[in-house]
């Protein structure tokens, strides 16, 4: 069952029960140019959850180590961020898409222009209300 889409709120909420649904967008400035299969393998990493997209990233990529640990590195940054902001954890987090943005940008001490890429993520998380504690009966 897919919950209600609605771009005014900032949370959506699931029909069944008291469960919310976070969306979250990262732009991230890569200073590591990627290779093309890393960038195929981003692609193809929508719509999946977020512990898949590490394993992933860790298996694919075994060959380039580098853009390995860079890609691992942003990944886990934005996961650490959504547990402390959103109080969810990694299992809980689903990637729902991945852009590859290349832009030119003109130095304005050099007249030179600067290719930059930017990653664009945008995640779903789930939160569950925190347990209630009973009273004790004293």
């Amino acid at each position: 069952m897919n919950p209600e889409y609605n771009q005014n709120s900032e949370y959506i909420k699931y029909p069944l029960d008291n469960r919310k649904f976070y969306s979250e967008i990262f732009i991230i400035k890569c200073e590591v140019e990627l290779s093309f299969f890393a960038e195929k393998i981003l692609e193809a990493c929508c719509n999946k959850k977020f512990f898949q997209v590490l394993e992933t990233i860790e298996y694919s990529l075994k060959s380039n180590l580098q853009e390995r640990d860079y890609l691992l590195q942003i990944f886990y940054s934005i996961g650490i961020a959504m547990q402390n902001n959103r109080n969810t954890n990694f299992f809980d987090i689903q990637i729902d898409d991945i852009k590859i943005q290349k832009t030119l940008n003109r130095n304005n001490i050099n007249c030179q222009l600067i290719e930059a890429n930017y990653l664009r993520i945008k995640l779903f998380c789930t939160v569950k209300p925190p347990k209630k504690k009973k009273e004790p009966y004293w």
